[in-house]
């Protein structure tokens, strides 16, 4: 039986899954319809941008049934460009079998996360942060991005949505040492793409970056943070104070 304390937690958690998913999914529509390619067909939502691998995204926030798995697959098979189906759940496991004898195999797992902002956060290594806003700028994020995350997103992304998203490079003692995405709706801070490159990681960067980022969106007069973890990054955040709320489990269709 459920006791009222138990229903207030299962409303915060899905108010909070509710708050990240929609600034997630506004990200990806946004992109996307810089280049008309979003579309919405029933109850699946997806967008895409040729010559580029993100966003390229198949989802819905209805609930799952084989019908609408259907639906999903034959978007993504129609798509001119290869689609990412992410499926939004508290457990990573709940529909995973479904979906891949539908002809999808997992390619990554990540971790809905969010925090209450309220305070400015202190912090040791001050890190210069340049937003997009021209050509050059964009070349050295696209090239930055790739090294950090292994794929590609493409310089026109960032020319046709920098005026409504903020790309940053992340500079640490004159040099640039990674990539992130501040995207608001409403007063939520989406934070996304945080990477620091390779040869600069394990100095604590990610961290000061994080740091330094939430100050940024607490001056944008954001109340909640939300991202979405890797298993690598997923115990770095919760020492700064996010806790998870769901899990995103991202698949492809299965080369024939």
């Amino acid at each position: 039986m459920m006791t009222q304390e138990n229903i207030h937690k299962t409303d915060i958690t899905q108010n909070l899954t509710q708050a990240n998913l929609h600034n997630l999914g506004s990200l990806w529509q946004t992109t996307s319809q810089q280049f008309d390619t979003y579309f919405e067909q029933e109850a699946v939502k997806f967008g895409y941008i040729t010559g580029s691998q993100w966003p390229n995204r198949v989802w819905t926030y209805q609930p799952f049934t084989p019908t609408l798995l259907k639906n999903i697959k034959q978007v993504a098979q129609q798509s001119k460009e290869s689609l990412v189906f992410s499926h939004f759940d508290q457990s990573s496991s709940v529909a995973d079998l479904s979906i891949i004898n539908q002809g999808f195999e997992q390619k990554s797992i990540q971790y809905g996360m969010s925090m209450s902002l309220s305070k400015p956060f202190s912090y040791e290594q001050p890190l210069t942060f340049t937003k997009v806003h021209n050509l050059a700028d964009a070349e050295r994020w696209s090239l930055v991005f790739k090294a950090c995350f292994g794929y590609h997103i493409s310089v026109e992304t960032l020319q046709n949505s920098w005026n409504q998203i903020s790309y940053a490079l992340i500079w640490y003692k004159n040099e640039i040492v990674g990539t992130v995405i501040l995207y608001l709706t409403e007063k939520v801070a989406g934070i996304h793409s945080l990477g620091i490159l390779p040869a600069m990681r394990g100095k604590g960067l990610a961290t000061q970056a994080m740091y330094q980022v939430l100050n940024q969106a607490i001056n944008s007069e954001a109340t909640l943070a939300t991202l979405q973890a890797s298993a690598m990054a997923k115990a770095m955040y919760e020492k700064i104070g996010f806790t998870q709320q769901f899990v995103m489990t991202n698949y492809q269709l299965k080369d024939i």
